[in-house]
């Protein structure tokens, strides 16, 4: 598992990761297109098109335009975005990975918001050996229990959530009810609420967090 030295700083603008994630893609796969660069390197950005955290569309034009702005073609790589929508569901998520991997030859898969379909994906990238470069799933099992080293966690976690902001707010003498709804990640609630437990106990706190 790698994870990016900006990961934790939520304070960038929001074109700004999708944007970097395909200049990253290549810079990872590069030493296996170096002997020669022949063929076409794919990239499938895998999200929420039609949900609650749809952002489809403006994910793969972003893509797109870090492919320009990294000078692919000129550098000698042809890429090819592909792009699809995996309603929510680790079943449906990680059945397009499948299909990318196996029938189309994606070598990197980006993305991926919705921890429970990052998890998914990322247990068929390892499977299949291909990166996954994430930066929807905001679960820490991706560095902790389901570490993986063809992951790269791009941005946030839940141990950020609950060890940055929640141990600011006990520090303050203020309730970590709040923290739970400063999240997108549908399946931040239940392992954030680990985390501020944990991070409570380590400030000596005899309260305990609440959802």
């Amino acid at each position: 598992m790698i994870r990016s030295p900006n990961q934790g700083k939520r304070g960038r603008n929001a074109l700004d990761t999708p944007t970097l994630l395909p200049s990253a893609a290549l810079a990872a796969i590069a030493p296996r297109f170096s002997q020669a660069q022949t063929g076409t390197i794919r990239i499938g950005v895998l999200n929420d098109q039609s949900g609650p955290y749809r952002d489809g569309p403006t994910g793969v034009i972003c893509a797109k335009q870090a492919l320009l702005d990294f000078g692919a073609s000129a550098r000698g790589f042809n890429v090819e975005v592909l792009s699809a929508d995996h309603q929510n569901k680790p079943d449906v998520g990680a059945s397009i990975a499948r299909q990318w991997i196996d029938q189309q030859g994606v070598d990197v898969i980006a993305d991926v918001p919705t921890s429970s379909v990052g998890l998914a994906v990322s247990t068929v990238c390892r499977e299949k050996n291909r990166i996954m470069l994430n930066s929807g799933t905001g679960t820490s099992d991706l560095t902790g229990p389901q570490c993986s080293p063809n992951t790269i966690h791009w941005t946030y976690d839940t141990y950020m959530l609950g060890k940055s902001t929640g141990g600011s707010i006990v520090k303050e003498g203020g309730s970590v009810r709040r923290v739970s709804k400063q999240s997108d990640d549908a399946s931040v609630p239940c392992c954030s609420h680990q985390t501020r437990f944990n991070s409570r106990c380590q400030q000596g706190s005899d309260r305990l967090p609440t959802m």
